[in-house]
């Protein structure tokens, strides 16, 4: 069956491999590695075929773009995590916040001061050392 080779980038600076999808004329597509064979064999037919079709000029941009596009979505996902991260951070602090003015000791209290320190920490271990320091003061 007849074949097309579509998207073939190197896989290393040698130039002696790369991948690439075989398109099939039924429409299949296949992701393959050709390799060249040593120089005192015959050529791989696949391998022959990829220049025929493509320069190693264009399979180099097209290695390049790749390597672009591969760290572009690396960086993307390290701001990603790195948001959900914080993200999580702030909610677990919110909800901290949340539960500390459940403690009958901090409701009741008359403590503004150290009430608005609690509402405006911006860590967990400040939320419970406030509300510690708060629940100390109202059992005296």
């Amino acid at each position: 069956m007849k074949k097309q080779i579509q998207d073939p980038y190197w896989t290393d600076d040698s130039k002696t491999q790369c991948v690439c999808q075989f398109k099939y004329e039924n429409g299949e597509v296949l992701v393959a590695t050709i390799q060249n064979t040593p120089d005192d064999e015959d050529n791989n037919p696949d391998w022959d075929q990829l220049l025929e079709e493509h320069t190693i000029k264009s399979i180099s941009e097209n290695t390049e773009t790749k390597l672009k596009n591969r760290d572009t979505v690396e960086l993307d996902e390290i701001i990603r995590t790195k948001s959900e991260r914080e993200k999580k951070k702030n909610e677990d602090i919110f909800q901290a916040k949340i539960d500390v003015f459940q403690i009958e000791e901090i409701k009741e209290s008359k403590d503004r001061a150290m009430k608005a320190k609690i509402r405006k920490s911006k860590s967990l271990t400040e939320v419970i050392a406030y509300a510690s320091i708060l629940i100390q003061n109202e059992i005296k």
